[in-house]
Parts: structure tokens; C-alpha cells; sequence
């Protein structure tokens, strides 16, 4: 398990609708209770997290520094990107591309598995960036990670 990831890029933005409550007070909520599952394979991690609201590549990024540079070979869960058109302080879709270059570049060959709390925006864009690397889950979908 990783937890208390570090937040070195951007938070997604929709992140500001979120709140937390000790039955007095209602704050920002800080995420603190989040983590990432990391399962080691002879092919690499696949990790998998909730909504990421820490950011997907904050997530990336303590993942891979938590087991020293370990392929990530796939990442399974949401990226809370909403669609932008909902509200306009969401990202935009250079921010989107901007993410997924960096995917595409920091993590060679890892494969983007996601639904939840994605956006058709976001859908489209990392699709048409990650190709064949990127995936919708749903219900009783199956997934093979070997490289044969």
C-alpha cells in the first residue's frame, strides 16, 4: 500500500467540490485517507486506486519511487477529470494532454485502465494519446498483464 502521496503536480481541480465533516466543522477535504494497492508481478506493478484525487501522476510518481523505479505495467482505477463543459474550472484539454504525455513518457508501456470518475474528455484524450495502452473498465471486465 502507498500512502501519503506527495503532491508535487497539480491536484485535479474538481477536487474543490469535496469536503469532509467531524460532525462540527465541514473543511476542504485533504485526502489523507486515501492509499494506492500495489501488486508486484514478475511483469512489473499494476496498481490500483480509487478516484485519485491526489492526481494521477502524483500517484504514479510515489508509486514508482516506492519500489525503486519497478516497471509500472498498468494502472487501474479513476482519474477525477470530470468533463470541463460541467464546470469550467475543471482541466482543460491541454492540461489532459499534458498529463497524458507524461504518462506516455515517464511510463513507457504502463497501460491506463479507467472509468470511474474519468470524463469523455479525458476518455478521448488519453486514448488518442495512449493508443492501445489505455482501457475503459466495467463490471466483470478481465485484464492479462503478461507480455506474451
Amino acid at each position: 500500500m502507498i500512502r501519503n502521496i506527495p503532491k508535487i503536480d497539480p491536484l485535479p481541480k474538481a477536487n474543490s467540490l469535496l469536503f469532509q465533516t467531524d460532525c462540527k466543522v465541514e473543511r476542504a477535504d485533504d485526502f489523507r485517507h486515501e492509499i494506492v494497492l500495489a501488486v508486484k508481478t514478475a511483469e512489473g506493478l499494476v496498481l490500483f486506486s480509487g478516484c485519485s484525487h491526489h492526481g494521477i501522476l502524483n500517484i504514479l510518481r510515489a508509486s514508482s519511487q516506492a519500489f525503486d523505479g519497478e516497471k509500472l505495467i498498468a494502472t487501474i482505477g479513476g482519474t477525477h477529470l470530470p468533463d470541463s463543459d460541467a464546470y469550467d474550472r475543471f482541466e482543460t484539454m491541454e492540461e489532459i494532454t499534458d498529463m497524458a504525455n507524461t504518462i506516455v513518457r515517464q511510463y513507457p508501456g504502463m497501460r491506463l485502465i479507467t472509468g470511474h470518475c474519468t470524463g469523455k474528455q479525458a476518455q478521448q484524450q488519453f486514448s488518442k494519446i495512449l493508443s492501445n495502452r489505455f482501457d475503459l473498465f466495467h463490471s466483470g471486465a478481465t485484464y492479462y498483464f503478461d507480455e506474451k
